[in-house]
């Protein structure tokens, strides 16, 4: 063998003795004392409780009257949590604990909906298609609330237990007997869940409700946590159907390093003076949860002065796989503000980095009873 050849296996060899030491390095134990709930058809873990973004009765009573192109999710206490989203058979909408009064405000709102609905598709009679519109009230059970449709577009609110969810589909490209199977698979499948309950069926889990389904619907789901030992950190992470690039343009941008510069360059642009690495290099190379990705560190220095730092890891499915490979992104942000306003010690930036990656290692898709079956 000569010398030349010795070389180049040495070299190959400290290659992957590296890469394996970097993994090594940012791999993580999960402590068994962490509270552990799910996100779509994955779950994280987290230390101890935490509260969980959703939509307040305002915002959900504007929404039945004007709609929104971006409905806002946020805490109990009105901080806003601006990534967080919900998109599956269409748009998602999830709220907060509900009182007797507010069951009642929305209650009349959807109402009020429901009419406006079917006097514009009398009025209206024909689509912009040329397609006769037909209005149609639906039918809810097992549940409370009210439902309609405008063709293959629906809408249906739905109270269950003390809170709302509401699903609204614009029906395009889609007739109204296949929409019409997606509703009823949503309607005999959705359930309350409490923070914490992890389903073993089938399905994806969103702020507070689990919808139990067959594994196709498309998906793309966001949740933000805030945690309550440690009010001054918030955890989101995203949940999506991998996407199709189509050209090589497209691919790129959904590459994790160019979704984590978009992130980046967008977060608090109006509350923050300065965003930069706390690593000599940007990013780092991860797996998170099976797919290849990125993780990153970042200071964050308030208009107020304040510095915070903030992680960021994000994954690229596969669409070409047989089985479901999905998009992920996961953040975990310091604001120090809130903590102070609350009396508690905001986290240093070795304890912040530390919890982060921990929270990063945890990331997997929740097991199903199907999927043991077949293992």
């Amino acid at each position: 063998m000569t010398k030349r050849r010795h070389m180049a296996i040495f070299c190959r060899c400290l290659q992957a003795l590296l890469a394996l030491s970097v993994i090594g390095c940012h791999a993580r134990e999960v402590p068994e004392s962490w509270k552990t709930d799910c996100v779509g058809r994955m779950q994280l873990s987290l230390p101890g409780d935490a509260e969980i973004a959703a939509n307040s009765v305002k915002m959900l009573e504007a929404e039945y009257r004007v709609g929104s192109t971006q409905p806002r999710f946020e805490f109990a206490d009105g901080e806003i949590a601006g990534w967080s989203a919900q998109h599956y058979m269409g748009r998602l909408f999830v709220s907060h604990q509900l009182m007797k009064r507010d069951i009642s405000t929305l209650d009349r709102a959807a109402s009020k909906y429901v009419e406006q609905s079917r006097k514009w598709a009398v009025r209206t009679k024909v689509s912009s298609s040329g397609e006769k519109l037909a209005f149609e009230m639906l039918r809810v059970e097992p549940h409370k609330g009210i439902g309609s449709r405008v063709s293959a577009a629906y809408t249906v609110s739905l109270f269950i237990e003390d809170r709302l969810i509401r699903l609204s589909s614009s029906g395009r490209d889609m007739t109204w007997a296949e929409q019409g199977k997606e509703l009823n698979m949503f309607l005999t499948g959705v359930v309350a869940r409490p923070f914490g309950s992890i389903p073993n069926k089938p399905g994806v889990c969103l702020p507070y409700f689990f919808v139990t389904d067959d594994g196709k619907p498309q998906r793309s789901i966001g949740m933000t946590y805030r945690l309550r030992d440690h009010p001054d950190v918030s955890v989101w992470l995203e949940d999506a159907s991998a996407l199709k690039g189509g050209d090589d343009r497209i691919e790129a941008k959904l590459e994790p390093r160019a979704k984590s510069d978009f992130f980046w360059s967008n977060y608090r642009t109006s509350d923050r003076i300065l965003l930069r690495s706390e690593w000599r290099t940007p990013y780092r190379d991860i797996s998170l949860a099976g797919t290849r990705g990125v993780e990153s560190f970042v200071k964050i220095v308030r208009k107020d002065g304040t510095a915070d730092y903030g992680y960021l890891a994000a994954g690229r499915g596969n669409p070409d796989e047989k089985g479901d490979t999905p998009d992920l992104m996961l953040y975990v942000i310091q604001d120090a503000r809130i903590a102070k306003d609350k009396g508690v010690e905001p986290l240093g930036k070795d304890a912040l980095l530390d919890i982060a990656q921990r929270i990063a290692a945890s990331v997997k898709r929740r097991a199903t009873a199907v999927q043991q079956t077949l293992d």
